[in-house]
């Protein structure tokens, strides 16, 4: 299995979120972590090598994935496994009590 993509999620990145339609600062830990495994997920799905700009929307359980401006279309399995793991940490983030819609945008830089 080829790992450079390891590599590639330590690049400079600059990363936005946004829940229920209002901008969440982002400290430097949680948008390191954030960007990280977001970043981490893509690189893990098929078709996908490098990464210049990533958009994740996120509204009441469904995802939209956008790599390099091109769709990416994900299975169940993903698709379940990726909303969790990012509602999940969005909504431990201190002022976010429910986060039923999520933007967050992800730029090299």
């Amino acid at each position: 299995m080829d790992n450079s993509w390891q590599n590639e999620i330590y690049g400079q990145y600059e990363t936005t979120l946004s829940s229920n339609n209002i901008p969440i600062e982002l400290v430097e830990f949680p948008r390191e972590f954030i960007t990280r495994v977001l970043l981490s997920a893509i690189f893990t799905l098929k078709g996908v090598n490098r990464i210049q700009a990533a958009e994740l929307y996120m509204q009441n359980q469904t995802i939209k994935l956008i790599v390099n401006a091109q769709e990416i279309s994900l299975k169940d399995f993903p698709s379940v496994f990726i909303t969790n793991t990012i509602q999940g940490m969005v909504e431990s983030l201190k002022g976010v009590d429910s986060a039923s819609n999520i933007l967050i945008q992800v730029n090299a830089i």
